[in-house]
């Protein structure tokens, strides 16, 4: 089955294992009436599966909005795992027969289309299970003070994935949508995937043996490269290293920086506009001095939006903003929708994210910041793309994460384009970081 998900979805981690007398008792319940089903499971394993499994669904209900639990079905997506297959399976599908969860299958369509993407299995609690976990006095707001983090994993099964190129797919009338990456195999005997999944696994090993709280925000790393499909791959396009599940890393700057590592505070360490400066040092053009995103006459977020937009396509942008830089702008920038209450409701329902086409209409826009950005005059014949930025910018960012754990003993949490470390060791992460930029690029950030 495909791995396709809503980012505000909630991924089931399986590092979870019960904490308060109050889950036990929910947990023994449950598995009491899905024995009655009479599922060929082990109550031990049925315990191991459904705190995860709880878990996930708890966070969805306190995340609110209608939210789903999603985890991968197949079954090497438990390779390794404190909890296999057979189990999860049992206890989810007992909770779907005893309408404790419904469940959006899992479906790839052969031509996906913006009203039937691909999705991977999604899993949404009912009011019946909210029902019984008031019962057992446990809040989803405070699902936290029920479970207890399992040991981190100190290899992964897959430190390598492959997938292939996502193609846009054009519906006509301005509607398009990127057909989903498929997954490819992973020789076990590729020389660099042997190399660099030794050095993922490493790292694995390493932030294992660290205090990282909150410590549900880590799992376990894994390095993706895109395009294997195309002719020529030779493992260089993309490669960022990705915390199973999302994570910190799909967390705000906010929650970011209120996480600690072994007791002390954060800071995260920025690259400034990486991909704007990977392609400045391509072309052996000096980066201008200062914030490339200020003095354009409208403000940064638009103009940073209009540069990421740009950069991840093949030419510059049309009359319309993409779906996802309408949705980051209702989301945090919309002035409307700061005022909270119903202005918030009517953005997000009503509105639906269309205030940024409205209050800075890329027609005006795009031709007024474009020439503040000569370095893009040629961008539709430039032989460089999103891949070989992403993939230059990771190669940096993890020889810097790998040197700093192996040769400064310095934890540092990758966030694609910046890192988060302890605040006390900011000078030497920035210096190391830079370091590995100027190996890489050729420029030091």
């Amino acid at each position: 089955m495909s791995k396709y998900y809503d980012r505000k979805d909630i991924y089931i981690c399986l590092y979870f294992k019960e904490l308060s007398t109050s889950l036990t008792n929910l947990i023994d319940e449950l598995i009491g009436e899905i024995l009655t089903l009479g599922f060929n499971s082990r109550k031990n394993t049925l315990v191991r599966a459904l705190a995860p499994i709880c878990v996930g669904l708890l966070r969805a209900v306190h995340k609110g909005s209608g939210r789903y639990a999603y985890r991968p079905m197949a079954t090497a997506d438990f390779t390794g795992m404190p909890v296999s297959h057979g189990p999860f399976k049992s206890a989810m599908d007992g909770l779907i027969a005893l309408k404790y969860v419904t469940v959006k299958e899992g479906c790839k369509p052969a031509v996906p289309s913006p009203g039937n993407p691909a999705r991977t299995n999604r899993y949404r609690p009912t009011s019946k299970f909210i029902a019984l976990v008031g019962k057992h006095g446990i809040k989803p707001a405070e699902w936290k003070e029920h479970f207890e983090p399992l040991p981190r994993p100190k290899e992964v099964a897959k430190p390598i994935l492959l997938r292939t190129e996502s193609p846009w797919i054009d519906y006509g009338k301005g509607r398009k949508i990127k057909r989903p990456k498929d997954s490819m195999a992973v020789s076990l005997t590729d020389p660099f995937a042997v190399v660099e999944g030794g050095r993922v696994n490493e790292l694995n090993a390493y932030f294992a043996a660290q205090d990282i709280q909150p410590a549900y925000l880590l799992g376990g790393f894994q390095r993706i490269f895109s395009d294997g499909d195309k002719p020529g791959f030779n493992w260089n396009v993309g490669g960022r290293l990705y915390n199973i599940g999302g994570g910190y890393q799909q967390e705000d700057k906010k929650t970011r920086l209120a996480m600690t590592i072994n007791s002390e505070p954060v800071v995260e360490i920025d690259i400034r506009a990486s991909h704007l400066t990977i392609l400045h040092a391509l072309k052996k053009e000096p980066m201008p001095a200062g914030d490339p995103y200020e003095g354009t006459g409208y403000p940064r977020a638009i103009v940073k939006s209009w540069v990421a937009m740009t950069l991840g396509h093949d030419k510059l942008p049309g009359n319309k903003w993409s779906p996802s830089a309408k949705k980051a702008y209702a989301k945090k920038q919309c002035d409307i929708r700061q005022r909270g209450g119903f202005f918030q409701f009517f953005c997000e329902s009503v509105c639906k994210a269309r205030c940024l086409q409205k209050f800075h209409p890329m027609s005006e826009v795009g031709p007024n910041i474009a020439p503040h950005f000569p370095i893009l005059d040629d961008w539709a014949t430039s032989p460089w793309r999103w891949g070989d930025f992403q993939f230059l910018e990771s190669n940096a960012v993890i020889d810097a994460v790998h040197h700093l754990a192996m040769v400064h003993d310095i934890p540092a949490l990758p966030v694609h384009d910046s890192l988060i470390a302890p605040k006390s060791q900011q000078a030497i992460v920035e210096q190391v970081l830079s370091d590995m930029f100027l190996k890489h690029v050729g420029v030091r950030v």
